[in-house]
């Protein structure tokens, strides 16, 4: 009984990280398609998300929030848009 518990929780935490990756990929094509087009507003917004759901850790338990080191990426790429 416990092995089949533990190999769905390990299941489970395979297929929870592979879904956090695809998420995190979306965020990411989202902020570089914004950043590309011009929109300084929408790649702002995009960017905090993106970097946001970066920081929330492996089952989303950490807070999310930005660092300083965040905003001066998203700075520095909002800098050489167009």
């Amino acid at each position: 009984m416990g092995q089949y518990f533990f190999l769905f929780i390990l299941g489970l935490g395979i297929y929870l990280r592979i879904n956090r990756g695809k998420t995190i990929d979306k965020f990411c094509n989202d902020y570089h398609n914004a950043i590309h087009s011009g929109n300084r507003i929408e790649a702002l917004n995009l960017g905090r998300r993106y970097y946001s759901k970066t920081r929330s850790g492996f089952f989303g338990l950490s807070s999310g929030r930005l660092t300083i080191y965040d905003e001066q990426a998203i700075t520095n790429d909002l800098s050489v848009m167009k």
